[in-house]
C-alpha cells in the first residue's frame, strides 16, 4: 500500500515536469528587421521585416515581404539550462565581404543549423575569409 502511494506520487513528479518542458517550449516562430539583404539556402532576401517558422521537422520557413523559402536544416543542442538559462531570440550570419548568408536561427531553446547554399559554398572553397554576425531579436 506505501509503496502504491509513492509509485503514484514519483509519477505524479514526473508527469508536472514533463508538462512544464511542454509549456516552456512554446510555438518555434519569430518575427524580426533584417538590417541588410541575406541568403538563406539559394534563396536571396531584401533587408526588412522577416518571419521565421521553425515547426517543421529538419526546415526552417523565412518569409520576408513577397519572398518566401524553406531551407533544410538540423537542430543544435541547446548548452545550457531549459530552466535556468533565458531564451535565445536570434540570428546568426555569416558574412563573406559584403554578402551575408544566415546560419543559424535560435527561437527559446531551440536552435537550427541552415544549409550552407551554393553560392557560400564557392566563397568558401574560394577561400574567403568569413566572420559571423549574430542578430539578437527583442521578443
Amino acid at each position: 500500500m506505501r509503496q502504491s502511494r509513492i509509485v503514484g506520487s514519483l509519477l505524479g513528479v514526473v508527469m508536472s515536469a514533463g508538462a512544464m518542458l511542454v509549456q516552456a517550449q512554446g510555438p518555434a516562430k519569430m518575427t524580426a528587421t533584417i538590417p541588410f539583404e541575406f541568403t538563406a539556402g539559394d534563396k536571396e532576401f531584401r533587408k526588412g521585416k522577416c518571419a521565421f517558422d521553425m515547426t517543421m521537422a529538419n526546415k526552417v520557413s523565412i518569409k520576408c515581404s513577397r519572398a518566401s523559402t524553406l531551407v533544410q536544416a538540423s537542430s543544435l543542442p541547446f548548452l545550457g539550462s531549459v530552466f535556468k538559462d533565458p531564451p535565445r531570440h536570434d540570428m546568426i550570419f555569416k558574412r563573406y565581404g559584403k554578402e551575408y548568408f544566415l546560419s543559424e536561427v535560435w527561437i527559446g531553446h531551440e536552435g537550427m543549423e541552415l544549409a550552407k547554399s551554393k553560392a557560400e559554398r564557392e566563397l568558401e572553397s574560394n577561400g574567403v575569409a568569413a566572420s559571423s554576425i549574430k542578430l539578437k531579436v527583442k521578443q
